[in-house]
């Protein structure tokens, strides 16, 4: 404990300990304050909070020693965090990074300051480090910049909690927008809402909104959406009618493929060669055919057909883009890049 405590802070501790404790004693106080404060003080703390109409019960117990209760209706006392739910904190604290330069990034900040305040006392020790990404660290390549979209962020995020009809000009656009739900997703971040024109629910990315305006004008927001459900199909955002879709991946990268939840409707067969085949009722998008294609020559898509000609449709245009050297292409990065490097990556 600090030896230059306030009042308050002394106050609060006791209260803590009230509310986690079925009853203390002025010795149970005084151990938890590591005896840094005097029996004499605590009791004199005891006292002022009971005058300032804190429901807090004395009876006499064993020795003459009184015991000291909290009512408890009285649930008006902040709880302090466990050494699970600061270890959650930590880990939600790295999201902050993706509002970075925002007023809510200064907002995420802020919460997380005071989050710190709930610490137990001794029980649980976070490093400036920790804290800071040194030891946990949220990696998203592509991440969106969101610096110069601060106001459009607020705005939409306003439209969100209050139900708000927006005027938006996005891209080349302008027209009226329900906003329902922020979703990030590969690093960018989306509001997903409806447009009532088309009565469609769209995506619209936070970087491409050219302005946003917040109507006085509520909007009714559809019970029956769910988020979650509306992505149900998809491998990802995009939306494409769900198929069966069957893809082989060798001994190579099976350890990276049948570990992770890909998809709700996944399945994984033995292939027999040490190689597995994932089964999955997905839509077959440009965001499922990037995610094959990243697993280079150790994946095969088995069905259905029309993905796998798209697949060697688009390794043909590959190879035909990478049939002959570039001239501006140093001798020396080329053997780099011809290097083992790749099959220790491939495990990710």
């Amino acid at each position: 404990m600090k030896k230059d405590e306030t009042k308050l802070q002394r106050s609060l501790r006791i209260l803590w300990k009230l509310a986690r404790e079925r009853e203390v004693t002025v010795n149970d106080l005084y151990d938890y304050f590591e005896g840094q404060v005097s029996r004499r003080t605590i009791q004199r703390t005891l006292r002022d909070l009971s005058s300032a109409d804190v429901p807090i019960r004395s009876t006499h117990g064993p020795h003459n020693e009184y015991r000291y209760t909290l009512d408890r209706p009285f649930d008006h006392i902040p709880e302090t965090l466990t050494a699970d739910e600061t270890l959650a904190a930590v880990l939600l604290s790295q999201f902050s990074g993706v509002f970075e330069g925002t007023r809510i990034g200064e907002d995420i900040r802020t919460v997380f300051g005071k989050i710190e305040q709930l610490l137990p006392s001794g029980t649980v020790a976070v490093p400036t480090d920790f804290l800071g990404g040194q030891y946990i660290h949220y990696s998203q390549p592509g991440r969106t910049s969101l610096e110069t979209y601060d106001e459009a962020l607020q705005s939409i995020f306003r439209g969100i909690l209050r139900t708000l009809v927006c005027r938006v000009s996005y891209r080349s656009k302008r027209y009226l927008f329900h906003p329902y739900s922020l979703l990030l997703h590969n690093g960018a971040l989306y509001v997903v809402g409806k447009q009532p024109y088309y009565n469609d629910i769209i995506y619209l990315a936070v970087n491409r909104l050219r302005r946003v305006e917040v109507l006085d004008d509520p909007f009714l927001r559809d019970p029956d959406f769910s988020l979650r459900d509306f992505l149900a199909d998809s491998f990802g955002i995009w939306y494409e009618e769900p198929v069966d879709v069957r893809i082989r991946f060798d001994a190579v990268v099976r350890p990276s493929i049948e570990h992770r939840n890909w998809h709700h409707s996944q399945r994984i067969e033995e292939a027999g060669d040490g190689g597995i085949i994932l089964h999955m009722h997905v839509g077959p998008s440009l965001e499922l055919m990037a995610w094959i294609l990243r697993w280079g020559a150790h994946v095969e898509v088995l069905a259905p057909a029309s993905l796998r000609e798209e697949i060697r449709s688009t390794a043909a245009s590959l190879q035909r883009n990478h049939a002959s050297i570039r001239r501006n292409v140093p001798q020396t990065q080329r053997r780099t890049t011809r290097s083992g490097r790749g099959k220790k990556m491939l495990d990710i």
